[in-house]
């Protein structure tokens, strides 16, 4: 044997991989008390493998892994923990492979009853050609139930029974002799298979003769809790109404007319209790929170300057550009307005500084402008409604925005919906536990389009969600970080070093939005009243 892997795989199952140097070696697998022993018959153990190997840790069935040689011949024992298991084997090549899987301890007793279905107290039965109506009396005595054999049951029979069920014994006695059995209350019946079969015929018979000939009564039901119509599709849909029957619903009293036989009658009462019972009602609260924080910052110059010089009769004039590109002077020097702007990268509105040189001839100006602006909104809606288990239930309030639709020329006023929308369908579940399927829809008017139409921002959610009583549960977030930095500048002097921030205006704004969606369901445990 060349070596003892232990792997933990999906599920928790944990797999013990035993590698041989060649398939020949003989095998068995057995299970001795809580352990699982593999006996390798013909391969030997290197001695650094003969130990005891803990994987507690990998939280798997299996606890230990000890492997110890007897001469030619190898055992490893493998002990699971108390917890339930299932294990398979299997051998592929040189290498046999052992899985094991946790089990809950309803699968465990599931599995235990489909393997052996038989839970009757053990007895030993060792006889030698015994009557067969002997038999059946010790095992109905063992039962403490009452027998009755049909006349034509007999014969003898030979068996060595030790530590069985008795249930299991009758039925070997059974299907080895071609018998049937039929329990009432605690009463078995045993006969041939052929004539139990017969016999429950003409009961069946006999019984539907009974039911075609037993005489209709009128029943007026009242139906409490929810509509007649409603009860009688569903005893309709139960198939409780026979050929000669029938049955009437009258929603305005909420009553039932059935006209059938006295069990039959019985029966529908007995189904129309299971249905009309008051309904539990639950109370559903949403909070729809959307939280948005908006930063805005820029940053921009202004400046110019003009210049006269005089020469005898000629003027020289350098000035910035104007709306009419036409130098203005005011007794001899340049207008201080924006026609002598050589850079125009300002913020408006703004808080500015403005810095002026001026002497005969000549005016340099530059203004600093800065805008910054800051905004926080939140907004909380929170809807809420009632309504019944299984049914659904709907909320919704909103506006209309009217929009123009054009069609074949001929032009059409439609409307949008811009509403809060809660609609939900409840689903008890054990534990006071509620499934809850939903749909939650957060409208509100938006930006106003150049076109003048109105523009719908809109949070929908749909989903399916389990939920304690009382609990509340986040259903989901949108969570949106947008940011712009923008730069205009004059070419080549905007990317020049040192100056070039006389040559730009910088914007840098930060936009964040926020949505959360909590849902909370509540029972209903009283009845709900104005106080």
């Amino acid at each position: 044997m060349q070596g003892i892997d232990f792997e933990r795989m999906d599920g928790g199952h944990g797999r013990v991989l035993i590698t041989l140097s060649d398939d020949k070696a003989g095998l068995d697998i057995v299970e001795e008390g809580n352990n699982v022993v593999v006996n390798l018959l013909g391969a030997t153990l290197a001695g650094a493998l003969e130990q005891r190997v803990d994987v507690q840790d990998f939280a798997t069935p299996v606890m230990f892994i000890d492997s110890m040689s007897s001469g030619n011949n190898t055992t490893i024992l493998i002990k699971p923990g108390a917890s339930p298991y299932d294990y398979m084997a299997y051998q592929t090549g040189n290498q046999l492979v052992l899985d094991f899987q946790p089990l809950s301890y309803a699968e465990e007793e599931r599995r235990k009853k489909d393997r052996f279905p038989y839970t009757g107290e053990k007895i030993d039965l060792n006889f030698q050609s015994v009557e067969i109506r002997s038999v059946l009396q010790i095992i109905a005595e063992v039962a403490e139930m009452n027998l009755v054999v049909g006349d034509e049951v007999g014969g003898n029979i030979t068996l060595r029974l030790k530590n069985v069920p008795w249930d299991q014994a009758l039925d070997l006695v059974l299907k080895t002799n071609g018998l049937a059995k039929r329990e009432v209350g605690n009463v078995m019946l045993v006969g041939s298979a052929s004539t139990i079969a017969e016999r429950e015929r003409a009961e069946l018979e006999a019984q539907k003769q009974v039911e075609e000939l037993a005489p209709l009564l009128t029943e007026f039901i009242q139906v409490d809790f929810r509509k007649a119509s409603e009860m009688k599709t569903r005893v309709e849909e139960a198939k409780l109404i026979s050929e000669r029957g029938f049955i009437m619903s009258d929603d305005e009293t909420n009553v039932l007319m059935v006209r059938e036989t006295a069990a039959q009658i019985e029966e529908i009462r007995d189904t129309l209790r299971r249905f009309d019972v008051e309904v539990a009602q639950v109370l559903i609260e949403a909070r729809i929170v959307s939280a948005s924080a908006d930063f805005q910052k820029d940053l921009g110059i202004r400046w110019g300057f003009a210049g006269d010089e005089r020469r005898g009769d000629s003027q020289f004039v350098i000035d910035g550009g104007s709306p009419s590109n036409t130098p203005q002077f005011v007794e001899g020097f340049p207008d201080t307005g924006n026609s002598n702007l050589m850079v125009d990268l300002g913020v408006t509105p703004q808080s500015s500084i403005v810095f002026s040189y001026l002497r005969p001839g000549f005016l340099l100006s530059a203004e600093l402008s800065a805008l910054q602006t800051e905004g926080k909104a939140e907004i909380v809606s929170q809807p809420k409604v009632i309504t019944t288990n299984g049914k659904p239930g709907l909320i919704e309030s909103g506006v209309q925005i009217p929009f123009q639709t054009v069609e074949d020329g001929e032009v059409n006023i439609e409307f949008e919906d811009a509403t809060l929308k809660l609609e939900v369908t409840p689903q008890l579940n054990p534990g006071d536990r509620i499934t809850l399927d939903l749909d939650i829809t957060q409208d509100s008017v938006g930006a106003v389009l150049p076109n003048g139409e109105v523009s719908i921002n809109t949070n929908q959610l749909q989903t399916t969600v389990n939920v304690a009583d009382g609990d509340t549960i986040v259903l989901g977030g949108v969570f949106r970080n947008e940011s712009v930095n923008n730069i205009s500048k004059t070419p080549f002097f905007g990317d020049i070093p040192v100056i070039k921030n006389f040559f730009r205006k910088r914007e840098t704004s930060n936009t964040k939005t926020e949505l959360l969606i909590f849902i909370t369901p509540k029972l209903i445990r009283e009845s709900l009243a104005v106080q």
